[in-house]
């Protein structure tokens, strides 16, 4: 029932609003977050170092803080994990259920980065060298997909979103339009 709305470096809160009273119910202190187990994983990069906070999505409040690697951009879940995708070029493996941190895995060069979870991977679109990667959390294999992708011209940030099993990328180059990925 409620709408969380991120920022892109215009203040230091992602607006939390009722989307049955369409009006603000709150403010979470973050850049980038995402939802697993319950929760809300906010991002709280402005700290050194860098941690990602579990928000309870009714109350607001912080659950637990959790070191990660530099720059968490959003977290995902699959195989029982939740994991941070972050700016560093690594993702953070956490265990939900004692809220510390399992592993950290390289699997890129830095960056901003997004990931999405489809058919038990995750695929993370890793600006900082314009490329794609899947990740098998089961066998901890990275793969990079081959895809041409050029943001360099981009006017803002390219996008990358899950319909069923396929992988859709869009940016705002009118030279790269989305398509699927199987």
């Amino acid at each position: 029932g409620r709408v969380w709305i991120g920022h892109c470096d215009t203040g230091p809160t992602d607006a939390v609003v009722s989307a049955r009273a369409n009006r603000l119910v709150g403010r979470v202190k973050g850049l980038a977050f995402g939802f697993a187990f319950g929760s809300a994983w906010v991002d709280a990069q402005q700290q050194n170092p860098s941690l990602l906070n579990r928000v309870d999505p009714k109350n607001l409040r912080v659950l637990d803080r959790i070191q990660v690697g530099d720059g968490a951009q959003n977290v995902v879940s699959v195989d029982g994990f939740a994991w941070s995708v972050n700016a560093d070029g690594t993702l953070s493996q956490i265990d939900p259920n004692s809220n510390r941190l399992v592993a950290t895995l390289r699997y890129g060069s830095g960056g901003s980065a997004y990931g999405v979870v489809v058919a038990g991977k995750i695929w993370i679109l890793d600006l900082g060298d314009n490329r794609l990667y899947k990740f098998n959390p089961r066998t901890r294999a990275v793969t990079r997909v081959r895809v041409h992708l050029n943001f360099s011209s981009d006017f803002g940030d390219p996008y990358i979103a899950v319909t069923g099993k396929r992988i859709w990328l869009a940016t705002h180059n009118p030279r790269v339009v989305a398509g699927g990925i199987d």
